[in-house]
């Protein structure tokens, strides 16, 4: 008996140990990659999935999740979610969906050890740790199925109270300052109506994309899509399917005219450093075209005319 018990005892100071080692290893990379710049400097901030987003790979940031999963609802670069700070840093998806389904992760492996079984496949305390299904004994099958349902719900609102979550000083949502498209379609995913939230500005995330030269003309087309799959065609202005290319924001610009602002300049340089026909002209250029192919309009058809002299009895 005291054989096993310092044994359990050894083994779960050899697991901790090994979680602090892997730890103090991943923070003082993170550490030295970030080099105390935009974390504001020290071991501690580098700890945080913020400061992980901005040069750590996928698996990095998750695992740091997963040693602490309430690190993904904490801000630490300039009050900013990890989330929005990996966004707005030009995460790739696989950060971004890190980001997102960690937390799941964490609770798929908690709620995967938190009810014992018998040899006969039964649950011995008929319950779960959060006291699910503890009504009667039931078969290991159904009460794990009843747990994968119940993962799955935590994790989309997980997923969702992350997507939706305002930046403190413009309102800005992850999904205004992400570029990736792959990253906007799992933001979009997790919050669909974040394609409509408007800044104090009144910028939609169309707004932010037209204008941001980091976002390609995919990610204007995977925005318009969703406006479209959301059903808000003809909801937001006076002209039927504009997909929110239309929408004005307080100084009255609308995500198409300051495309088209930002084209104007580039025609009226004179000295050849913003060439409409370069890399990054010819990205204004795509832009438009996305938005005249996604927004086409869709007028009724207009009444037929009626002929009075065959509507008139006796004739």
């Amino acid at each position: 008996s005291s054989s096993s018990s310092s044994s359990s005892s050894s083994s779960s100071s050899a697991s901790s140990s090994s979680v602090s080692s892997t730890r103090a290893e991943m923070t003082a990379a993170l550490a030295t990659a970030v080099d105390g710049g935009d974390s504001g400097g020290g071991v501690a901030d580098a700890e945080n999935p913020s400061a992980a987003a901005a040069v750590g790979p996928a698996d990095v940031v998750a695992a740091l999740v997963r040693l602490r999963p309430s690190s993904v609802f904490e801000a630490a670069v300039m009050d900013h979610s990890p989330l929005y700070y990996a966004c707005a840093r030009g995460a790739p998806l696989g950060v971004v969906r890190a980001l997102l389904e960690a937390p799941a992760a964490f609770l798929e492996g908690e709620e995967g050890g938190s009810a014992s079984t018998s040899d006969d496949g039964k649950n011995e305390s008929g319950r779960g740790r959060d006291g699910a299904l503890d009504e009667e004994t039931v078969p290991r099958s159904i009460h794990r199925d009843q747990l994968q349902l119940q993962l799955r719900a935590r994790t989309r609102e997980f997923a969702r109270l992350q997507a939706m979550r305002e930046e403190r000083y413009y309102r800005k949502l992850p999904l205004h300052v992400s570029t990736d498209p792959s990253a906007i379609r799992s933001l979009i995913e997790a919050y669909p109506e974040g394609v409509r939230h408007r800044t104090i500005l009144g910028h939609l995330p169309l707004h932010r994309a037209t204008a941001n030269r980091g976002a390609g003309p995919e990610a204007v087309r995977a925005l318009m899509r969703a406006w479209r799959d959301a059903g808000e065609v003809g909801r937001c202005c006076n002209r039927p399917s504009c997909l929110g290319a239309l929408v004005r924001d307080v100084h009255g610009k609308t995500p198409l005219g300051a495309l088209w602002d930002d084209l104007s300049l580039r025609l009226r340089s004179s000295g050849g450093e913003l060439r409409p026909d370069d890399d990054e002209g010819n990205a204004f250029w795509e832009k438009i075209q996305i938005i005249a192919e996604e927004a086409r309009p869709v007028y009724a058809p207009p009444p037929a005319a009626v002929d009075d002299d065959k509507e008139k009895p006796g004739r």
